[in-house]
């Protein structure tokens, strides 16, 4: 049996959202997990705390099989398709994940190294 510590790892990302929102209304923060190939940065499955269903159902759709490693191409797709007024929260958020991505591949080249 092979140990999910092997293949997959979880990042979590947050951000404040603009005072203005419902989002805002109703949580502090924004928060996005994703299930990524520990190996490849692809993304297996992605989960937010938008409020509304089709919100988070197109998130996960746009970042299930997206490679955390390409985030200039997510942040893209995003500004291209995405036009919720949590947009900016959300990507700043989906930043935070990239970089708790490289730093966890940081961390085992550096272990390599021992």
């Amino acid at each position: 049996m092979v140990k999910l510590k092997e293949k997959e790892i979880f990042i979590s990302g947050y951000a404040k959202p603009p005072e203005n929102t419902t989002a805002a209304q109703l949580y502090k923060i924004i928060a996005v997990g994703l299930r990524v190939e520990r190996e490849t940065g692809v993304i297996i499955e992605a989960d937010c705390s938008m409020i509304t269903d089709v919100s988070k159902s197109f998130v996960r759709n746009a970042l299930q099989g997206r490679n955390l490693l390409q985030i200039e191409d997510i942040e893209e797709m995003f500004n291209d398709n995405y036009f919720g007024s949590a947009k900016k929260a959300l990507l700043t958020a989906l930043k935070n994940c990239h970089l708790r991505y490289c730093a966890v591949l940081d961390d085992k080249l550096d272990n390599d190294k021992d």
